[in-house]
C-alpha cells in the first residue's frame, strides 16, 4: 500500500532505557551505533516504528534486534519531539523504560549496533542525539516511581548483599547526591 500526503509527516521511533544493578549501582544498557549519524557513538537502543506496529511493539522489537534482550516488560515514559533532535529528518521518539537483573540477560550487539553493554549511570560515555537528556528524564521517572523498592529488587541478583539494596535504593530515590 502506498501513501501520499499533501503535508509532511515526522518519522516515529522508540528508544529504550533498560536498567539493572551492578554492585548495587544503577546501570543502563547502551549500544554502539554502527551507522551514521553518530556512527561509533554510544546511544540508547531504538529505531523506527514500522507502519504495522505500535510504539511498544517497536520498542520491544528494537531492543531484541540491537541487544538480543527479549521478553522484558517495558513502560512508556516520555515523548521527545525537539524539531532538530536528529540530523536526518524530523523524528519523534517515544521512550520506554524497563528493569532487569543483569545476570538474567546477555546483551550483545546486533542489527545496526556493533556492541551492547551496561554502563554505570555515573560514568556514561558521550552519547548520540539527545540521549543524555533522555536518560536524565528517565532517572526522574525512576525517582517518582511508586514502587522504587520493587524496581530495586527486580534489578538485584537473587543473592544480593543488604548494602547493595541500600545503595541502589538511595540512588533510585536521589538520596545519594
Amino acid at each position: 500500500m502506498t501513501y501520499t500526503y499533501d503535508y509532511p509527516h515526522p518519522a516515529l521511533a522508540a528508544d529504550i532505557a533498560l536498567f539493572t544493578a551492578q554492585k548495587g549501582r544503577l546501570s543502563i544498557l547502551l549500544v554502539r551505533r554502527d551507522n551514521p549519524p553518530f556512527e561509533g557513538c554510544w546511544a540508547l537502543p531504538g529505531g523506527f516504528m514500522d507502519i504495522d506496529e505500535t510504539l511498544l511493539d517497536c520498542a520491544t522489537r528494537e531492543l531484541e534486534e540491537e541487544t538480543g534482550v527479549a521478553a522484558i516488560a517495558l513502560s512508556p515514559v516520555a515523548v521527545f519531539d525537539a524539531v532538530r533532535r536528529d540530523p536526518r529528518e524530523r523524528i519523534v521518539t517515544a521512550v520506554h523504560a524497563g528493569v532487569v537483573r543483569a545476570d538474567a540477560v546477555r546483551p550483545r550487539g546486533g542489527s545496526d549496533a556493533r556492541d551492547a553493554r551496561w554502563f554505570d549511570l555515573s560514568e556514561l560515555p558521550e552519547l548520540a542525539f539527545d540521549h543524555a537528556r533522555i536518560i536524565e528524564e528517565v532517572r526522574l521517572w525512576l525517582r517518582r516511581h511508586r514502587d522504587r523498592l520493587g524496581l530495586a529488587l527486580d534489578m538485584l541478583p537473587a543473592d544480593f548483599e543488604k548494602q547493595d539494596l541500600i545503595r541502589l535504593y538511595a540512588e533510585l530515590t536521589g538520596q545519594n547526591r
